[in-house]
């Protein structure tokens, strides 16, 4: 087990209404795992959680069994993270040199840091881009050197908050291979999305908050489906748009549909339909039991 959440509780300020609550949530070893949800449900609260930058009020959260509050310089050793912050960054100080600074924060130098920093570079696509000042790079190059700087680091973990926004399809590309890559030499990656083409990337499963509590999914792909999979759709629904997605199967509610997967087709490229004509899905609700 990579990393778990358990029972965790976090509040913002003197708000009685807590973000996240009695949150439990498992990762295995070699896991992609994106995160859905509305705005306000808590994405980036539970990465920033995760990723050792909030102190959760109640709860825990171990990192290959290390306490992330408790044992913190064991367990950030073994996280990478991409909570995307201009701030974060040198204004002056070339791609190469910012990332040269941070991996020297974990420990690493010489000849390793240049062969990280040059296969993140190179992974990314800004090796042309190496010598010049971060304040020069556009806001795409900036948000592929934040992506470059967390996959440098060696981890069991990648936490990355919406590593597609404001990406062009080529470097959405590359993020999707990264993600891969890593997962293939047994790290996992955590991510919150609002894009639903970065479901493709997931091993299996994809997490939706909800009322501060995760719910765990099976995503099929076009591989292991088998048969007719039935799903309850809850988002902001226009019934006249909807009406062009031939899987849905029933109106349930003004903010619910049903729809049936037949043979063959995902339920990623269902959910691609739906964000195609604007729709923003907010839940996914397994119905195969019933």
């Amino acid at each position: 087990m990579i990393a778990r959440a358990l029972n965790v509780t976090l509040i913002y300020g003197k708000s009685r209404n807590p973000v996240l609550h009695s949150l439990n949530l498992e990762i295995d070893s070699g896991q992609v795992l994106p995160i859905l949800g509305g705005n306000g449900t808590g994405k980036t609260t539970l990465l920033k959680a995760l990723s050792g930058l909030l102190r959760p009020h109640l709860g825990r959260i171990l990192i290959d069994d290390s306490d992330l509050y408790q044992k913190r310089g064991s367990a950030l050793q073994r996280l990478s993270s991409s909570l995307y912050s201009e701030r974060s960054f040198y204004y002056r100080l070339s791609a190469r040199e910012n990332l040269r600074y941070f991996l020297s924060l974990r420990g690493i130098y010489g000849r390793t840091a240049m062969s990280s920093i040059d296969m993140a570079l190179d992974r990314f696509d800004l090796l042309g881009l190496q010598d010049i000042p971060f304040m020069h790079l556009s806001l795409g190059q900036r948000k592929r050197l934040g992506l470059a700087r967390a996959f440098a680091a060696p981890a069991s973990l990648y936490i990355l908050d919406e590593p597609t926004a404001n990406l062009d399809a080529k470097s959405c590309r590359l993020v999707y291979q990264a993600m891969t890559d890593k997962s293939a030499d047994g790290a996992s990656i955590l991510f919150s999305t609002h894009n639903v083409a970065d479901l493709a990337t997931s091993t299996g499963n994809v997490i939706y908050l909800k009322n501060g509590n995760a719910t765990r999914v099976h995503l099929e792909t076009r591989d292991s489906i088998t048969a007719r999979k039935r799903f309850r759709i809850v988002g902001s629904l226009d019934p006249e748009s909807i009406a062009s997605i031939p899987e849905v199967s029933c109106v349930i509610s003004q903010s619910e549909v049903e729809v049936d997967i037949p043979v063959g087709k995902s339920l990623g490229s269902v959910l691609q339909s739906f964000e195609r004509i604007g729709i923003e899905v907010n839940e996914v609700i397994d119905d195969r039991s019933r």
